[in-house]
């Protein structure tokens, strides 16, 4: 019995001593979370072409041992929520929608545009194959944002007029694709890959972005990424600029980065992509401009204090 003791005894402390980690581990987990969090430089992205050399960089290694994390949203306005709720430092966006953030938040700025594709898809079961045909149908957009903006300029560059149409607001690129596949839309704006997605499924396309000489997408920051990340935004910068040399001289396999198949990335309309570049000066007008048609921002708003040239030729 005197043996037996000793021998509980020592059961006993191992017990208690290796169960105390364990019941401390979930807080201990979580406080590292919220550390680990707090010194990540997030950036948020749509799945479409324009986030391909963000994707690329990170793929290639260029953001190891940065804290660096890449989150992808499927709708701009949720993008748009985190970057101003902070969740988000960097992302893709569009220059109507980085100018109203700028609006909202004069801290937000942008700091290079993106390259993408932006086509007016329709049914293929619809007899749509002209801008004209589209007298009272019904055209997917996110409202206020491009693809808002480049249907009106398409349609004003066709001379039709911009109200003969109607615009259910479908917010989700992966749902706004759904639609137009099983014809509950009789049109869509949509981006690469999503637009291609359609064109093999027999939709149509009737006009883009590029029919127009428009380009809207861009990258933006808040001021968050140019003062706690700054360090981090310079990897960014530089690891862009690296992906953007790597794409321009090889090809990469699109459905390592997108959930599209190999037929729908050989078919797509790809990108001549540039390193960090401001926008055009023809096209920060044209978001104003529409913005103000719109009564979305003061008819007296300069373009001189929303751009961040800190970040280019890096």
């Amino acid at each position: 019995m005197k043996q037996i003791i000793p021998f509980l005894v020592l059961i006993f402390i191992g017990t208690v001593f290796g169960c105390k980690p364990n019941q401390t581990d979930p807080e201990l987990r979580i406080a590292d979370s919220l550390r680990e969090d707090s010194i990540t430089l997030k950036i948020g992205y749509l799945p479409t072409l324009e986030s391909l050399p963000l994707l690329v960089a990170e793929q290639l290694g260029y953001f190891k041992d940065s804290k660096i994390k890449l989150l992808q949203f499927d709708a701009g306005m949720d993008l748009d929520t985190a970057i101003l709720n902070n969740r988000v430092q960097c992302s893709t966006s569009d220059l109507c929608r980085a100018i109203l953030l700028n609006k909202a938040n004069p801290d937000i700025k942008i700091i290079s545009k993106t390259q993408g594709t932006y086509k007016l898809i329709t049914a293929k079961n619809q007899r749509i194959r002209k801008v004209k045909d589209l007298k009272e149908r019904l055209i997917a957009i996110a409202r206020n944002e491009i693809s808002d903006c480049l249907l009106d300029n398409i349609l004003e560059h066709e001379q039709v007029g911009t109200d003969i149409v109607n615009r259910p607001q479908i917010n989700s690129l992966p749902l706004r694709r759904k639609m137009i596949f099983f014809e509950e839309l009789d049109a869509a704006m949509l981006p690469e890959p999503f637009a291609s997605e359609c064109l093999l499924n027999g939709d149509h396309s009737i006009a883009s972005n590029k029919n127009i000489d428009t380009e809207l997408g861009c990258l933006l920051v808040n001021k968050q990424a140019s003062s706690e990340f700054l360090d981090q935004m310079n990897v960014v910068a530089h690891a862009y600029n690296e992906a953007v040399k790597h794409l321009q001289k090889s090809k990469v396999d699109l459905t390592v980065y997108y959930d599209i198949k190999p037929e729908v990335a050989d078919t797509l309309d790809f990108p001549e992509y540039e390193p960090l570049t401001l926008p055009r000066e023809k096209d920060i007008a044209t978001a104003i401009e529409w913005l103000k048609e719109r009564n979305l921002i003061p008819r007296q708003f300069k373009a001189d204090h929303f751009l961040e040239e800190r970040y280019l030729n890096k």
